[in-house]
């Protein structure tokens, strides 16, 4: 053999015992460095959740030591709660490899320990947050199908629903019968969670005054995300308890409102998660708050009259009603005097007024004081029992009865009276031995309502006043002098009209005049010294007394007129 060929050969065989050693290097190298494979689980994301189960999502990530892809596909996920296994997961996605980085997948719970489960909804509905083990068990593909699989677990806190917290925007009454109380409640159910959670129902129970008297029922409810906003309608029994009387007569009925939650469907209230406690306020009709604004006098009948009474009934619920009556039993000094009556008036919701007409036909004497009283302008005092008749639904009746505290009832507040005195003469000349002065006087009688009267009557003192005192002098003659000096008396006032009345028309009025004349020198001199040297002469109008006939009444009314300034 020549040289040159033992050279390849010994080449050839070096080439075939090299190569191969170099390969099975490399294989057994790779094979080292994917069994150093690991799988992670970075996150998990509660999809939903339901009675029945939940879906979450998990991500997770391959760490390979190797550049070579690794195949690999889940087996089965563990799910967990306080160390006991609660059921299996099945992933949407099963197979994977090394060309992603982060992996994904969708699983459903099936449920293995169903008391187990609805133990986590408990808390999870209850609960700001809720901690699951979740255990994800893989095996290796392709040239990794020979290593055992993994299992790789991982603490999963959860968001709960913190009780889903519920609030009343309103809750108001629907409708009323002889037995129940319809409600609609505007609630807001807060899902504070990141998911939206489904259950087998939702239930409030109503409470007065420790007894159930209502309860809502929402089948399989959905809360999602953030508010949920729902209107509820119940009806509230009112047999054996005070519930429609409470609610006719006081300002608020408390009422407290029990939510759960029902996990499943079942006719066992255990099944019930207990979720909130609410105290609510319901606006009663608290007697409706009647009260007279005012009484005016609006005409006479013989020995009765008739006054408008303006009354207002406060309607703080949130329904109209229908008055079949409405009727005011009036009262003076104790004794009744007539009433007030309306009917079939439509009662709206907030503050209602009514104006009735009042017939006050009882004690004449009491009427005749009452009627004075008024047109003097004082305040009248005066009794009021009001007393309502409401339509509910089907012809139910509410009676409600208001014996009010005693009310203070303006009279008039027009001056019935006007008087005006002008000087018409006023001479000194006559001094020392006399002087002359003559004054008239003109009364205007007013009538301040919408029907006519007759008056038959005035009289009266006519007065004034010298603050100062008064002096005056004829030089070389004779000089007066006189002290200030109140009340002085100047003429009596007599208009005498019985025979022909002042017939004053609705809102009219009438006049007279009345002159008069003396000699008087300290009066004279007093007079020209606050009429012409001061022109501060005023006059007063005291213990007068007008006569009025109205209908069978006569009335006589004091009337005292201050500081009419004469012109």
């Amino acid at each position: 053999m020549k040289k040159s060929q033992k050279i390849l050969l010994i080449i050839g065989i070096v080439i075939i015992i090299v190569v191969p050693s170099v390969a099975i290097g490399v294989y057994f190298y790779i094979q080292s460095q994917l069994k150093q494979t690991t799988v992670s689980i970075e996150n998990i994301e509660l999809l939903d959740i339901s009675k029945d189960g939940f879906t979450a999502r998990v991500d997770f990530t391959i760490n390979a030591a190797s550049s070579q892809e690794v195949s690999f596909r889940i087996i089965n996920i563990g799910v967990f709660y306080n160390a006991d296994l609660m059921g299996n997961g099945t992933a949407s996605q099963v197979e994977f490899s090394t060309k992603e980085t982060i992996h994904q997948t969708d699983f459903t719970l099936t449920v293995l320990d169903q008391s187990l489960y609805d133990s986590l909804l408990e808390d999870f509905i209850m609960s700001d947050l809720v901690t699951l083990d979740i255990a994800v068990d893989i095996e290796f593909l392709g040239a990794l199908s020979n290593l055992p699989s993994q299992s790789v677990t991982t603490e999963a806190i959860l968001s709960g629903l913190n009780g889903l917290p519920f609030s009343i925007e309103s809750l108001n009454i629907s409708d009323i019968k002889d037995d129940e109380l319809s409600v609609e409640i505007e609630a807001n159910v807060n899902n504070t969670g990141t998911i939206e959670a489904t259950f087998a129902a939702l239930q409030v129970d109503i409470n007065f005054k420790d007894q159930k008297v209502g309860k809502i029922t929402e089948k399989n409810v959905t809360f999602v995300q953030g508010l949920n906003q729902f209107i509820f309608i119940a009806s509230l029994n009112a047999t054996n308890n005070q519930l429609i009387e409470d609610f006719i007569e006081n300002e608020t009925l408390d009422l407290v409102l029990d939510g759960a939650i029902q996990l499943k469907e079942s006719d066992s209230e255990e099944d019930y998660i207990p979720i909130f406690t609410r105290n609510f306020e319901l606006a009663g009709l608290d007697g409706l708050d009647p009260s007279i604004i005012s009484m005016d006098l609006m005409n006479t009948m013989q020995n009765t009259l008739i006054m408008a009474v303006n009354t207002s009934l406060d309607n703080p619920s949130n329904l109209d009603f229908t008055l079949s009556e409405l009727n005011i039993d009036i009262s003076y000094q104790g004794e009744w005097i007539g009433d007030a009556a309306g009917s079939n008036l439509t009662l709206i919701k907030g503050q209602n007024t009514f104006i009735l007409t009042a017939t006050l036909s009882g004690n004449e004497t009491l009427l005749s004081e009452l009627l004075t009283q008024y047109l003097a302008g004082d305040n009248i005092t005066l009794s009021f029992n009001v007393s309502t008749i409401l339509m509910g639904s089907e012809g139910y009746e509410m009676t409600i009865n208001q014996l009010l505290p005693d009310i203070e009832i303006p009279g008039i507040t027009e001056d019935l009276v006007g008087v005006s005195v002008d000087m018409i003469t006023l001479d000194l000349g006559d001094l020392p031995s006399s002087v002359t002065y003559t004054i008239g006087t003109t009364i205007t009688i007013y009538n301040p309502m919408n029907f006519a009267i007759n008056v038959t009557a005035f009289e009266g003192r006519l007065e004034y006043d010298d603050l100062d005192g008064a002096s005056y002098s004829i030089p070389f003659v004779d000089s007066w002098s006189y002290p200030a000096k109140n009340d002085i008396f100047l003429t009596d006032l007599d208009f005498d009209w019985s025979t022909t009345p002042l017939e004053l028309a609705s809102y009219g009025n009438a006049s007279d005049y009345y002159q008069f004349s003396d000699s008087d020198i300290e009066q004279g001199i007093r007079l020209y010294d606050e009429y012409v040297d001061k022109n501060q002469l005023y006059v007063d109008v005291v213990q007068g007394i007008v006569t009025i006939q109205i209908g069978s009444f006569e009335i006589s009314i004091t009337v005292e007129i201050y500081d009419i300034f004469v012109t």
